[in-house]
């Protein structure tokens, strides 16, 4: 009976989620454990290995689960004896396991020679988080199951397994732990005190300690930090509180499952996942840093608790603990549907011109004001809210870009007769006019030497300007007459795309000199210049005869990989906070959208049709909406027609069809 009860409990629950089933996780699989008892505890996975480890907290086990399939390679007993929380150290290719069970209590070191005891402040490890930043561990000991009254949070080396110290806790119960990747801090829940307890992690020093508002028992915890929140589930009652991690003020609250032991920040598409006992997963929506919304509540199962997301794979694994039942034990595995899957066109506003041309396009985020280069119309300057036009810039006819400059208050327009035209950002008046040269293309501002390099292709070079006064620095001389994209890297130094070279250089802005030039190995023309800072990762838009995204290692200038987008490029953004890249490409009129799965992995996210000759875009980071402009042309065969780009490149416009195109994501 027990075997058919079992049979039909599946049966059923994989008929009320279909694989592939709309939604925000969709069924992949179900991997049976048969012969477990009591509860699992929390999950690790390791990428290069693709394998998944899974710690049997009552069965006394650490399973081993192939990452791709889900499949259960084996059962490791003997090595643990009560095991919770698990950490792989790649370097030295052994794990760490938390463990409260057996005579000694301990930590176990667990890697190619026979498993070791690591003791830490107290016996009875249990939560546990790894520090990226830092390369460190914390982990949470001693407490209500080594039957003290305190416990500690202990720091230690992974891979050396050098302690760094120890802090107590008037606590019997401390639980989830988050680690700032960008500070200093490392949040804990004291759960036997209803706290959140605010650490330096250098240190272990109390910096802060903040009451848990309306509910009590704090466990698990996940952290947002680029909009500084943390999310807590609380036992009595059962809550998923969301906090602001700069005071520890509630920002908002809801119901959460029963039996929740584990919540998950999906910072992808905006998510937290909190699986719980009763038999659910409940999905909340972050719409901003202020506002959530409960979106979903997933089916799975009676006992799944704790789970694991995997980024990298867009999945969700869940543990199902079978409690004294001996039936029911599982690892279910969730695709992860994307929150924002395809681009759309949400509005095309008609700018009136008598003779529309167009290059670059600058958007300044804090305003919502586009900043249009049209050529002998001047700068446009477009509020993209009201989608209306707010100004021309005075004295800016023949521009082709804008420089941004918000901490001297300042703007610059780029105009074709080798000007540069100054304004206020505030007021968007002109202050000067100034010449530089016979010729200008672009501008782009370096905020650490203070400068802006303008291109000038016919002049074959690049000139300075002192942003905070519009004063000329000097100038330097490059072998091309295509002086395209470019990007600073944050350091000193600007990477600048010579399309006629097939090449990407290296300036030091500071001594105007070049210090480095890269051929761009299958990549031809390379007009269009983004950088992923951390990653060291440059990427080129490339409109050769095999349009490509050329993805290149920012230290080295090698070519790592190349992948397909269409013709007529002119515009590439990096997005760091959603870990992709956006290509316009005017000729075959697409937005052809990579994602970062990581430094040297992409994958094709989405080809949006936009319309023909929408070459250039800007970005807006928050929002994610994409701007875009084109016109209606012709090629007139009684003038010249700019085949280098396509055969049939339009080289008139009719008036009156300028077009500002906003697309944003859409379910």
């Amino acid at each position: 009976m027990k075997t058919m009860g079992a049979f039909l409990f599946a049966a059923l629950f994989c008929a009320a989620i279909p694989a592939g089933a709309a939604g925000p996780l969709r069924l992949a699989g179900r991997t049976e454990l048969p012969g477990y008892t009591g509860d699992f505890d929390h999950f690790a996975y390791d990428l290069q290995t693709r394998t998944l480890w899974l710690a049997a907290e009552d069965h006394g086990t650490l399973d081993v689960f192939d990452l791709d399939t889900g499949a259960l390679r084996e059962s490791l007993g003997g090595v643990v004896d009560t095991p919770h929380a698990v950490h792989y150290e790649p370097r030295k290719q052994r794990l760490i396991v938390t463990d409260s069970g057996g005579k000694a209590m301990a930590t176990k070191v667990i890697g190619r020679g026979a498993p070791r005891i690591f003791r830490l402040a107290a016996p009875a490890a249990d939560a546990m988080t790894f520090d990226a930043s830092t390369g460190r561990l914390y982990v949470a000991n001693g407490g209500r199951d080594a039957k003290l009254h305190k416990t500690w949070v202990s720091a230690f080396d992974p891979r050396t397994l050098k302690r760094f110290g120890d802090v107590a806790f008037d606590s019997e119960k401390v639980e989830g732990m988050a680690a700032e990747q960008k500070g200093n801090r490392l949040f804990v829940n004291v759960t036997g005190r209803n706290e959140i307890a605010v650490l330096d992690k250098r240190n272990l020093k109390l910096l802060a300690t903040w009451p848990v508002a309306g509910a009590a028992e704090n466990a698990p915890m996940a952290f947002d930090e680029e909009h500084r929140r943390l999310f807590v589930i609380t036992r009595k009652p059962w809550r998923m509180i969301v906090l602001d991690a700069d005071t520890g003020a509630t920002v908002a609250s809801f119901a959460a499952p029963a039996k929740c032991d584990q919540v998950i920040w999906d910072a992808a598409n905006r998510r937290i996942y909190a699986p719980g006992g009763e038999g659910f997963i409940a999905v909340y929506r972050q719409d901003d840093a202020s506002r959530y919304s409960e979106l979903e509540r997933v089916p799975t199962a009676p006992g799944a608790k704790t789970g694991i997301l995997v980024p990298e794979l867009k999945r969700l694994f869940v543990a199902v603990s079978p409690g004294e039942a001996k039936t029911g034990a599982a690892v279910l595995r969730f695709d992860v549907a994307p929150a924002q899957p395809f681009y759309r066109l949400e509005a095309a506003a008609v700018l009136r011109s008598k003779s529309p041309e167009w290059d670059y396009l600058t958007l300044d985020e804090a305003r919502g004001y586009l900043f249009i280069g049209r050529r002998s119309d001047g700068v446009t300057v477009y509020d993209v809210k009201s989608k209306k036009v707010v100004r021309t810039i005075a004295g800016s006819d023949d521009a082709n870009a804008v420089a941004l400059v918000p901490e001297f208050d300042r703007g610059y327009t780029v105009n074709g007769d080798g000007s540069v035209t100054a304004f206020r950002l505030s007021t968007l008046r002109t202050i000067e006019r100034k010449k530089l040269g016979e010729d200008a293309d672009s501008g782009f501002y370096d905020p650490v030497t203070k400068q802006i390099a303008v291109t000038m292709g016919d002049s074959q070079k690049l000139a300075f300007i002192d942003a905070k006064t519009g004063t000329a620095t000097g100038e330097l001389q490059i072998d091309s007459k295509k002086l395209d994209g470019a990007v600073p890297d944050g350091g000193g130094h600007m990477f600048l795309a010579l399309r006629d070279r097939n090449a990407v250089v290296k300036i030091d802005m500071a001594a105007h000199r070049l210090d480095a030039q890269w051929k761009t190995d299958g990549c031809e023309q390379p007009t269009s210049l983004a950088l992923d800072r951390e990653n060291a990762r440059l990427f080129a838009g490339c409109r050769g005869a095999k349009p490509v995204l050329a993805v290149m290692d920012a230290r080295s200038g090698k070519v790592l990989s190349t992948h397909e987008i269409g013709r007529g490029n002119d515009g590439i953004v990096y997005d760091a906070g959603a870990r992709r890249i956006y290509t316009s490409n005017g000729v075959d009129a697409n937005l052809v959208i990579y994602d970062q799965l990581d430094a040297d992995t992409y994958r094709l996210s989405e080809a949006t049709t936009t319309r023909p000759y929408a070459r250039t875009m800007a970005l807006d980071p928050k929002t994610k909406k994409v701007y875009l402009v084109t016109a209606e042309g012709t090629a007139d065969p009684a003038q010249k027609i700019n085949r280098a780009v396509a055969s049939f490149y339009p080289n008139r416009y009719y008036k009156d069809t300028f077009t500002v195109l906003t697309f944003g994501p859409r379910e």
